[in-house]
């Protein structure tokens, strides 16, 4: 679910949402408008079979504008097959593709997911399919299929509702996912090397994972960190942080001998977090004195059974430290001794294991540029706390 857009999370200043939970997030969209299908339909002169399609604006776990599908016959579906203006991407025999989407309908009911071999007329040459139970409530589907056809250039979907009795049942659809896999690594959903998280906030500050960092479903999905190479690269530096900032993240370690849980700016100006030991929680901040850290966020911080929240608010001017250990102040606020800098320097921002094999989990990070309450602090909190068991 988008949830830099929970009514409970304080979104005043939010510059930086990124969450494992953001099923748009890991492996390239081949749709054009994962967020908005009925845009897509409709640019390309839509056509249905026994089926009115119109935009909705109810809530969804992506985007917000579903399709909305009145049936009013059977084998009601959206027309996007068998014409070029249908081609999603270039496709050939042996490549892997899942088609994935979000659904529920005004009564339990059943469906289709089509995925098309089209040729290079558009013309589809191969049609499988799977059925899927459509309820009451949003739920994920997915369908994956290794295309077989000479002829094949490209990739078609259709989304159908019941073959039969299907009148007057309404469907919406939205975040419709394409994605490619090579006949070699066909996609599964612990390798998504080379890809993105997604800024929940539309502002272009995607994190891009490198060398394959795994995903894990559990608690809506967080990224594994359990080798020396993966990490995940942000393309922002400062975040408009020009004194007070806060920097909160979910996480729970694996365990072993590792030292360096790093997420901040990796250079000689602003800030990180270091997990020493695999266990304790410290902060490091740079210039323009010499490197400062902080480590009184209490021996065994980061748990190994439950997820831990960890936030951090930090006023550079004062050079006071706050931090926030699941909702709750962890020690007293610290003052440094020497001046600190805010995170605005030509660095931008890693979230990795650095070299020496931290292993755990993170689900999601977030930077606010100003310093949270500590009402604020407990609010986030407590907004999540359901999803990872606490």
């Amino acid at each position: 679910m988008a949830i830099a857009y929970n009514p409970r999370i304080v979104t005043d200043n939010l510059v930086l949402s990124l969450d494992a939970a953001n099923k748009k997030s890991y492996s390239q969209n081949y749709h054009p408008n994962p967020t908005d299908i009925f845009s897509w339909y409709s640019s390309n002169s839509g056509s249905s079979n026994n089926a009115t399609p119109s935009r909705d604006t109810i809530p969804s776990p992506v985007g917000n504008t579903p399709l909305k599908m009145v049936t009013t016959g059977n084998d009601a579906h959206i027309g996007t097959y068998n014409a070029t203006k249908w081609n999603l991407g270039s496709a050939v025999s042996g490549q892997t593709w899942t088609v994935s989407v979000w659904a529920k309908a005004s009564a339990a009911t059943t469906g289709q997911i089509f995925i098309f071999e089209a040729n290079s007329s558009g013309t589809y040459v191969a049609a499988p399919a799977t059925t899927i139970n459509i309820t009451t409530e949003w739920q994920r589907f997915s369908y994956t299929y290794t295309f077989v056809n000479a002829t094949t250039t490209n990739i078609q979907t259709r989304l159908d509702g019941a073959d039969v009795f299907g009148s007057s049942v309404t469907i919406w659809w939205d975040g419709l996912q394409v994605e490619r896999s090579s006949s070699a690594t066909n996609f599964t959903s612990s390798s998504y090397t080379g890809d993105s998280i997604l800024n929940l906030l539309g502002s272009g500050s995607n994190g891009t994972l490198v060398n394959g960092p795994s995903y894990d479903g559990s608690n809506g999905g967080s990224i594994l960190f359990n080798s020396t190479g993966p990490y995940v690269q942000l393309n922002v530096n400062s975040y408009g942080i020009t004194d007070a900032y806060t920097v909160s993240f979910w996480v729970k370690r694996i365990g072993g001998t590792g030292v360096f849980l790093y997420i901040g700016q990796s250079a000689t100006t602003g800030m990180y977090f270091e997990s020493y030991t695999n266990t304790d929680l410290y902060t490091w901040f740079f210039g323009p004195s010499a490197a400062q850290n902080n480590g009184n966020w209490g021996v065994n911080a980061l748990s190994t059974t439950q997820w831990t929240n960890v936030t951090m608010t930090m006023v550079t001017s004062t050079k006071t430290q706050t931090r926030y250990l699941n909702g709750t102040i962890s020690g007293s606020p610290f003052v440094f001794t020497n001046a600190v800098t805010s995170p605005s320097g030509t660095q931008n921002w890693l979230i990795k294991n650095n070299s020496q094999n931290w292993t755990g989990y993170i689900s999601q990070v977030s930077i606010h540029n100003r310093a949270l309450t500590a009402a604020e602090v407990r609010q986030n909190f407590n907004a999540l706390r359901g999803r990872f068991g606490i």
